[in-house]
């Protein structure tokens, strides 16, 4: 809508923006977690995710999208 010109401001992510080339003022951030049941934690599934979530070259991609932090990506916390 924004790109279209129907409206003058929306809400929207930093990679959106930078991709439809519009201007981004950012508002606030926000956090995700995965929750993950222990009982398949050691799964080979979830063991190749957890490579990927830890693999340098994925965490630059992210990064080269803007707007994204990679500081905790992959960082395990345990509850119970």
């Amino acid at each position: 809508a924004v790109s279209a010109g129907s409206v003058d401001a929306g809400i929207g992510i930093y990679a959106a923006a930078a991709a439809l080339d519009l201007d981004f003022i950012p508002i606030g951030s926000e956090w995700y977690d995965l929750i993950i049941p222990a009982v398949i934690f050691d799964s080979a599934m979830i063991g190749a995710l957890r490579e990927v979530l830890a693999d340098e070259s994925f965490k630059q991609e992210i990064v080269g999208l803007g707007g994204y932090s990679v500081e905790q990506t992959g960082a395990l916390r345990w509850t119970t």
